[in-house]
C-alpha cells in the first residue's frame, strides 16, 4: 500500500498534542536545567535573524516528497507523563523524530544517513541527546529539555536585536554552541515538546570558543521558533534537509534542495 503526497503532508502536520501526553510542571525537587563548566568557554547568542526560507519551505516541501513514501500512523499513548527531560526524549523519538527520519530516508534512499543517540565527545565533557550523520560525519544536532524549559522572554532580546539570550536560555545557547563546535556543524536545535528552536549558527567556528579566562562573545544565528505543534515535524524535516545539503555541499548524487 502506498501513501499519497497528501497523506504524507497530513502525517507531517498532524499536531503532536493530539497524541494526548500529560504535561506536568517540573517538580522543584528534581533540580533545574544546568550546564557543565565546559559551557563557560562559549558565549550566548545574539542578533538572531528569522529563518524565513525555512519557514517558506513548510508550504512547499510536500512537492519534494515522492508519492511512493508510505508511513502508517502512530497510535496515541496516553501513558506518557512529560515531566522530565527523559520523558520528552522518549515521546519525541516516537512522535517527532521517527516520522521525520522515515521520510528523510525515503526522500534520499541512497544516502548514508544515520540518526544516533548519546554520542560522547571527551572534549565537550558531555553527550549529545541525538544527532544525524552523513557518511559518519555529523550534520545536525537536537537537544531535548523538560517541558517549559524554552522561554520566549529569555530569547526575545536576541530575536529583536536588542541583546543576547539570557538566563537559562543563555545556558541552553552556550550548550548548543559547544556541541556545534565539537561536532563541526552550525545546525543545532532544542526541543521541550512545547517549543522547537532550530538554529544555524553564524560566523567562523573557531570564534565560538575562547581560551580559559577570556570573555566569550555572543554569536549571531539564524533561527526558526516553532510553537505550533502541527508544524514541528515539517520544521524539523526542513532543518535536516538544509543541514544535509550544507554537509554535502549540494552533492548532485543526492538531488538535494
Amino acid at each position: 500500500m502506498q501513501a499519497s503526497a497528501m497523506d504524507v503532508w497530513q502525517m507531517l502536520t498532524f499536531p503532536l498534542s493530539l497524541y494526548s501526553p500529560r504535561i506536568s510542571l517540573p517538580d522543584r525537587r528534581t533540580g533545574q536545567h544546568c550546564s557543565s563548566d565546559s559551557n563557560l568557554f562559549f558565549g550566548s547568542l545574539q542578533d538572531l535573524t528569522l529563518w524565513s526560507n525555512l519557514t517558506d519551505q513548510l508550504t512547499t516541501i510536500s512537492t519534494r516528497i515522492p508519492p511512493s513514501v508510505a508511513f502508517f500512523g502512530i497510535h496515541p499513548d496516553t501513558t506518557y507523563d512529560l515531566t522530565l527531560e527523559a520523558d520528552v526524549i522518549r515521546a519525541a523519538h516516537v512522535y517527532l523524530v521517527h516520522p521525520v527520519n522515515v521520510i528523510l530516508k525515503k526522500v534520499y534512499p541512497e544516502s548514508n544517513i544515520r540518526c544516533m543517540s548519546e554520542m560522547s565527545e571527551r572534549r565537550a565533557y558531555s553527550r549529545l541527546d541525538i544527532h544525524w550523520r552523513y557518511n559518519d560525519v555529523a550534520f545536525a544536532i537536537l537537544e531535548f529539555k523538560r517541558p517549559y524549559s524554552i522561554r520566549y522572554l529569555e530569547w526575545e532580546r536576541a530575536m529583536t536585536g536588542t541583546g543576547r539570550v539570557l538566563r537559562d536560555g543563555g545556558r541552553i545557547a552556550r550548550q548548543l554552541k559547544k556541541y556545534g563546535y565539537y561536532f563541526s556543524t552550525p545546525y543545532v536545535g532544542v526541543f521541550d515538546w512545547l517549543t522547537l528552536v532550530a538554529l544555524k549558527l553564524e560566523g567562523p567556528m573557531a570564534e565560538w570558543k575562547v581560551d580559559e579566562g577570556a570573555i566569550p562573545p555572543a554569536t549571531p544565528a539564524t533561527y526558526a521558533w516553532v510553537e505550533q505543534d502541527g508544524a514541528m515535524r515539517m520544521a524539523l524535516l526542513c532543518f535536516l534537509m538544509e543541514a544535509l545539503h550544507w554537509r554535502c555541499q549540494g552533492s548532485p548524487s543526492l538531488g538535494l534542495l
